[in-house]
């Protein structure tokens, strides 16, 4: 009948006398003549393919009939039908990639999804469902492309995309989507996608039916470090250095390029310093410059600076976007010792101007009380 092909490997099995003679098959057909004493039997059997456009229930109608010269009492048994219910077989795949294998914490990236079918029938009504994980954000931008006589059609939410497809042997379908990356997120992010066939459709190879796209999270790691001298005199001018780095490595996750790299510098004497670095590549460094004052007050002892520094890429390590260095003032160094008694020191640092005025009268100062003090 319709839906089965080539008839092949005809075996016969005579039994109580019984005798055949070769059958006739011409590939669709089976006919032959059997010697059937009284008890006797004959036993057939044969192959036959079934078309790949089959479906649904397929009846195959077998006769036998007596010679003309005898009567049978019971024809009523002469026939028999056997029927089989085809169902589809599609052997169907998914690969899925990733646009990058190292997408940066907080950005994007575009996941693929081709979708075939070997046969040897047309798939009809699978299905494909694709789920973000953990650390994956909304998916929006859902595109698809279809080969001849293919189509697809699909529903999403923020965090899931499902489908169904009809694919003729050897067709395929192609989905893309846009996936967002959690700013906070480290490490590897594995994401599956399946395609399965319809209910009744039988799939002789189920290995290819899932597909799994692993990325490792890219993150920066700028640090900054803030260098004053050790100490200077009170109304001097001093120089000091700050240093942006991007400390972004393997470990963790991948290195990646720090953009837009911004940082500052805060003095305690109210000089604020800003840099604008631009984009650092992992590992590298910007060494910046910058002049302040000491302070000339009797009572600041100290002079701190503090440096901040920022990115627009994920930073996942913030412990390292500060810095402090001191320096002490050398002029109050001497006067707070004065004022605890101490009369051994004397400003002894070179100075000019009203502040080397300033330095022969505390050490005057010194000279007198230590003489009122003897």
């Amino acid at each position: 009948p319709a839906g089965l092909g080539t008839l092949t490997n005809v075996v016969s099995q005579a039994s109580g006398g019984a005798t055949t003679v070769p059958f006739t098959n011409n590939g669709t057909s089976l006919s032959g003549t059997v010697n059937l004493p009284a008890g006797s039997s004959v036993v057939v059997t044969y192959q036959v393919s079934v078309a790949v456009t089959a479906s649904g229930t397929v009846s195959n109608l077998v006769t036998v009939n007596a010679p003309a010269s005898i009567t049978d009492p019971a024809p009523g048994n002469n026939s028999s039908t056997a029927a089989v219910n085809v169902s589809a077989a599609t052997d169907l795949g998914v690969t899925k990639t990733a646009s990058t294998p190292t997408p940066e914490a907080g950005g994007t990236l575009t996941y693929t999804l081709v979708m075939t079918n070997a046969g040897p029938s047309t798939a009809t009504s699978a299905t494909f469902a694709d789920t973000l994980p953990t650390g994956l954000g909304t998916l929006t931008a859902v595109t698809t492309t279809a080969s001849t006589s293919a189509t697809v059609t699909f529903s999403n939410t923020d965090t899931s995309l499902t489908g169904t497809l009809t694919i003729p042997s050897g067709g395929a379908v192609t989905v893309s989507f846009v996936a967002s990356v959690a700013r906070d997120v480290t490490g590897t992010i594995a994401n599956l996608a399946t395609v399965s066939p319809a209910a009744g459709a039988v799939d002789p190879s189920t290995a290819n039916n899932t597909s799994t796209a692993t990325v490792t999270v890219a993150y920066a790691d700028v640090a900054s470090t803030v260098n004053l001298p050790a100490s200077a005199p009170a109304g001097s001018v001093v120089s000091g250095t700050v240093t942006f780095t991007n400390l972004s490595s393997t470990a963790g996750g991948t290195a990646t390029t720090a953009t837009a790299v911004a940082g500052t510098v805060t003095l305690s004497n109210g000089d604020v310093r800003t840099f604008a670095v631009g984009n650092l590549a992992p590992g590298a460094s910007s060494v910046q410059n910058f002049t302040t004052t000491v302070p000339v007050a009797t009572t600041t002892t100290v002079l701190s600076a503090t440096s901040t520094v920022t990115t627009t890429t994920a930073d996942l390590v913030s412990t390292n976007n500060t810095s402090t260095a001191t320096l002490a003032v050398l002029f109050a160094d001497v006067t707070t010792a004065v004022a605890r008694g101490d009369l051994s020191r004397k400003i002894t640092v070179d100075v000019k101007g009203e502040i080397l005025e300033l330095k022969n009268t505390v050490n005057t100062m010194v000279d007198q009380l230590s003489s009122f003090a003897a």
